[in-house]
Formats: C-alpha cells, sequence, structure tokens
C-alpha cells in the first residue's frame, strides 16, 4: 500500500491467508474456512468475536448462518 494508506480487503488477492486478529476487518467479505473436522466452509463474514466466527455460508442452493469457535477453525482464506 501507498505511505499513508492502510491495505485495503479488495487489493488483497484470492487465497490469502487471514490471521484470526484480522478477521474483523473483513466482514462483508467472501471466505474459506477450514476447520479441524475436515470441512471447509464457504460463505462471507457476518461477525469475529473473541471466540467466535459467525458465517453467513453457502449450503446446496441456500445460505445458513454458521458459528464456529476459535478452537476449531485451522484457517481463514479470502475467496
Amino acid at each position: 500500500s501507498e505511505a499513508g494508506h492502510g491495505a485495503q480487503p479488495s487489493a488483497m488477492r484470492s487465497g490469502y491467508r487471514v490471521a484470526w486478529k484480522d478477521l474483523s476487518r473483513f466482514i462483508g467479505v467472501p471466505v474459506k474456512v477450514s476447520t479441524d473436522a475436515g470441512r471447509t466452509h464457504r460463505g462471507r463474514i457476518e461477525s469475529v468475536g473473541a471466540g467466535e466466527i459467525r458465517l453467513r455460508a453457502e449450503l446446496h442452493g441456500g445460505y445458513a448462518d454458521l458459528s464456529l469457535r476459535r478452537d476449531q477453525v485451522i484457517n481463514t482464506e479470502l475467496e
């Protein structure tokens, strides 16, 4: 980014891994979340707390609100 300007989420590329502490900067951004159960969830971040992320997850032809605990999340990448 330019001097005096912070990096914006729109400047990040698909596949960029987002640290937990930075997730709140990506509210409304499409992500791919991998969990400790081996599942991958795709959707938009709705909210982030100290111990939980809420995801508007894409399902077969629809959406669902999904809450994942911090200890369940292996990594989060931009889509």
